[in-house]
């Protein structure tokens, strides 16, 4: 089918989003309507690599869920629609865009706010994907612990604390031999989880 449809492209110029969004559920959604059929697909690589984008983030959103209530304004929905292209087009990892899918599910059925939402996806961008995963990792005893490098891998972990998954907790104090005039101890970071970290836990886990 797909190669029909690159076929089809490649005679005839561009087509709209929607033509290849097969589920007729997900194309009467609100969210997708207007401004995904407003975007035009081409025959050349961005274009090809961007339908597989939108693929990995629908595929995982829950189609069972209370859409028109949730995007009834819809000068609101378009608004969101556009932010979400942006994103999916910004988006360098197909991993990325399904916890994107996925936590806009939680959006849809008001357990986080849009700014939340957008806040969390927010960090998945920003993210180096294996350094993410290193969320799972983090022993549940270890809500907080200081980022010397002995148990989890250091620059994982500066990285998840310089996105925002991981919070700033204070700061161990340098330990100094005054006999030998040597430092016996460098200062290192607290860090410690919060509601982010923990909610990113949760997706990995549902995706993994």
């Amino acid at each position: 089918m797909k190669d029909e449809i690159m076929s089809l492209m490649a005679d005839f110029g561009e087509f709209s989003l929607d033509y290849f969004i097969q589920d007729g559920n997900i194309k009467d959604f609100p969210i997708f309507g207007s401004v995904f059929s407003m975007v035009k697909i081409g025959v050349d690589v961005r274009d090809r690599i961007f339908i597989a984008k939108i693929k990995s983030f629908i595929e995982n959103i829950d189609k069972n869920q209370k859409w028109r209530e949730k995007f009834s304004d819809i000068e609101e929905c378009n608004k969101i629609s556009k932010q979400l292209l942006y994103i999916v087009d910004s988006c360098d990892d197909d991993n990325k865009l399904k916890l994107i899918g996925m936590a806009f599910n939680y959006f849809v059925n008001g357990e986080i706010s849009k700014d939340e939402y957008f806040y969390i996806v927010n960090i998945i961008l920003k993210s180096f994907y294996p350094f993410l995963k290193i969320l799972l990792d983090i022993n549940e005893s270890d809500v907080r612990f200081k980022n010397d490098g002995t148990k989890y891998d250091y620059v994982g972990i500066a990285h998840l604390l310089n996105i925002g998954a991981l919070d700033f907790d204070g700061q161990t104090p340098v330990l100094f031999n005054s006999q030998t005039n040597k430092i016996e101890s460098p200062p290192s970071i607290i860090v410690a989880l919060n509601g982010y970290s923990e909610f990113l836990r949760e997706l990995l886990n549902k995706l993994n």
